[in-house]
């Protein structure tokens, strides 16, 4: 028997039970006109009076034994609890988006509609943040449940469960194994049902996957009106058709995120090196002729929206939390916008006094200006109504928490930490990689598996054997690149360039264009001609995906608010695996420009793999920049980026393509 029910574990859970829910039980004196004056308020506090500890990454929290179990376990219990509870799963899921329903009695502004969330705001990376630690609140409360009632261990399990904190999924960095899309998130499917196995003190145990899908309990088409959410009985991702019975293509998604991995890493060392200043680096909003500055961590967040849901749940704005991968991404995401923060500690880099919106929320009305002081409806912070702003919850350590590159990190230290995460795929590296003739034994070793797992991932998502073995041979050529170390480069005389060249592909796009969540597909070379192969082609260097409501319909009626948002695809690397093949010569910018220009092409799809004419996309530009950049010389620095230059001459005249004389 695994539990027991004894007065002292009974007494454990109604204190746990009282302390839940004291936090909104006091009464509210002359708090915001917006609400009820009789309500009492969820305080988000966050976990410090247990001390500030690490979120881990979901793969090295599972080799924490005591805490993989609780948190698999209560997530669980999280997920099955009642949807008519406010800190059930479901409703704290539905405050991003759907069923667009006032949460914690913050009622909506008058005439607004939609979720809370902020995308497209400067607010984006700040209002996540105790969005994230309500969750995690929650969630940790009912880690301590699980803790006080094992029979065995218990003390392991209770010291186990007050350091627990909720995991990141780093997709990101490069792995040994191919593995970007971990396993666990798919489980073992038996009759439509995702399980898993795990080692309690008293044997193995098999539960529900947690980390699967959120089956809704019961599913209401009023709350959920857009079919086919409607009708799916739980979350899917990349789903197999709009029918009832539909089923997630995990498979798909694995090799899709493989395909797409090196983007992400160089799109995040970029983000770091070049955007110094929180307006830029936060969210996806064009500001005109700004051209080395269209990438975001929001518009890098949407990119692994995108290819999770892929018509599913986690690719619409409205239903994306329900998904149980949305809360790993959303964590990782807040962990990247906290290195940022490690980095550029400084107010002169924080969020500026003011900042006009395009883009309204329930509770923001589009052209009003916000600022650090702006309340992040609808969490509170105490049970008198007050509200979290962007300045109180600036720190981590405000919540509890903090991640393994920024526990007492300084700008050099957390440089180092993700120079050594991430820096492999940088230009730095991909340079001095250029002159090496010979990979090392593990690079081999590595690539050597991640081919194997790209080639059952690429034949499991249903990819003819001939498209399979070529994403097999991109995902060994994308670990062998990764894991060279950069001090091995370095060692060898003359091999060491003081400057190299960057190539980026620039991106702009009406968030409305389509109605609907959408992809634009960067390749280098030839490519397929069915749109469905396009997100796995061994030529495509990115997509960037288009991160939207279900309707953005009232978007499109109101011009002067229209939200155009912008986003990035690195050439580089791909430049540079070309270049080793002979096929451009890398180091003269002009023959660079031409060979672009005969072999860069993008194209855009809905997300259910039909193809949309580029012409037709409204706002879509398509632009490529260079920059001239100084190599970095120790590992706690960053390369030093030049100007930005306009390389019209690779899109001018094409669909969509940027001209000279249009705003860049």
């Amino acid at each position: 028997m695994l539990f027991v029910n004894s007065l002292q574990s009974t007494l454990f859970l109604v204190c746990i039970c009282l302390f839940a829910r004291i936090a909104y039980s006091a009464p509210v004196q002359e708090q915001d006109d917006a609400l009820d004056k009789r309500a009492s308020f969820y305080a988000i506090t966050g976990l410090k009076s247990s001390g500030t500890h690490q979120r881990l990454e979901i793969r090295q929290l599972q080799k924490n034994t005591a805490q993989w179990n609780l948190y698999l376990i209560a997530l669980n219990r999280f997920k099955e609890m009642s949807q008519s509870d406010k800190l059930s799963y479901y409703q704290v899921s539905g405050i991003h988006g759907r069923p667009f329903k006032a949460w914690d009695n913050v009622q909506f502004t008058p005439g607004q509609s939609g979720g809370y969330c902020t995308h497209d705001i400067v607010l984006f990376p700040t209002w996540h943040r105790p969005y994230i630690a309500l969750y995690e609140q929650i969630l940790y409360g009912i880690v301590q449940e699980v803790a006080a009632e094992m029979t065995e261990q218990r003390s392991t399990y209770v010291a186990a469960a007050k350091t627990f904190r909720a995991p990141y999924w780093d997709w990101a960095a490069p792995r040994q194994n191919g593995a970007v899309y971990p396993s666990i998130f798919k489980g073992t499917i038996q009759n439509g049902v995702s399980y898993m196995n795990i080692n309690l003190p008293n044997g193995t145990r098999r539960i529900k996957n947690p980390l699967y899908a959120y089956s809704f309990h019961p599913l209401s088409s009023s709350d959920l009106p857009n079919n086919p959410f409607d009708i799916w009985p739980t979350t899917l991702r990349y789903p197999t058709s709009k029918d009832r019975g539909a089923t997630s293509r995990n498979d798909a998604v694995a090799a899709q995120m493989l395909q797409s991995q090196p983007s992400y890493s160089q799109r995040f060392m970029n983000l770091l090196q070049v955007y110094y200043k929180f307006e830029h680096f936060g969210n996806e909003g064009w500001e005109p002729n700004q051209s080395g500055t269209y990438d975001s961590l929001e518009s890098l967040h949407d990119q692994i929206h995108g290819l999770v849901g892929n018509g599913g749940h986690m690719a619409i704005i409205d239903y994306a939390a329900f998904d149980p991968i949305f809360w790993l991404h959303h964590v990782n995401v807040d962990r990247l916008f906290a290195i940022w923060q490690a980095i550029y500690p400084s107010d002169k880099n924080w969020m500026p006094a003011k900042n006009k919106i395009n883009f309204g929320t329930a509770v923001l009305t589009a052209g009003q200006n916000v600022d650090q002081t702006t309340p992040l409806k609808p969490f509170h912070k105490d049970t008198a109504g007050n509200f979290w702003t962007s300045q109180s919850s600036r720190y981590t350590t405000s919540f509890g928490y903090s991640y393994p590159e920024t526990t007492n990190a300084s700008p050099a230290s957390a440089k180092k930490a993700v120079n050594a995460l991430y820096g492999p795929t940088s230009g730095k590296h991909i340079s001095k990689r250029r002159k090496r003739s010979t990979p090392s034994a593990s690079a081999s070793s590595a690539a050597a598996a991640a081919s194997q797992t790209a080639m059952a991932a690429a034949i499991a998502a249903g990819l003819n054997p001939e498209l399979a073995s070529a994403v097999a041979a991109n995902a060994t050529s994308t670990v062998s690149a990764a894991l060279v170390p950069a001090t091995s480069a370095a060692s060898s005389s003359g091999t060491t360039p003081e400057h190299y060249t960057e190539w980026i592909t620039n991106i702009r796009v009406a968030k409305d264009a389509l109605q609907q969540a959408f992809f634009i597909h960067i390749f280098l070379g030839d490519f397929n001609p069915d749109p469905a192969c396009w997100s796995f082609e061994p030529n495509l260097v990115g997509s960037h995906a288009v991160f939207t409501p279900f309707t953005n319909a009232s978007a499109a009626l109101n011009a002067a608010h229209r939200a155009i948002v912008t986003g990035t695809i690195p050439l580089t690397r791909t430049l540079t695996a070309h270049a080793d093949q002979g096929l451009v010569d890398i180091d003269d910018e002009s023959a660079v420009e031409s060979y672009l220009r005969r072999n860069l092409h993008w194209r855009v799809t809905r997300m259910d793999d039909t193809s949309v004419p580029r012409a037709q996309v409204p706002e879509l530009k398509v632009s490529v920049v260079s920059c001239d950049v100084t190599a970095a010389q120790a590992e706690d620095e960053f390369p030093v980026w030049g100007e930005f230059t306009v390389r019209t001459g690779v899109t001018e005249g094409r669909p969509a393509g940027l001209s000279a004389g249009e705003d860049a």
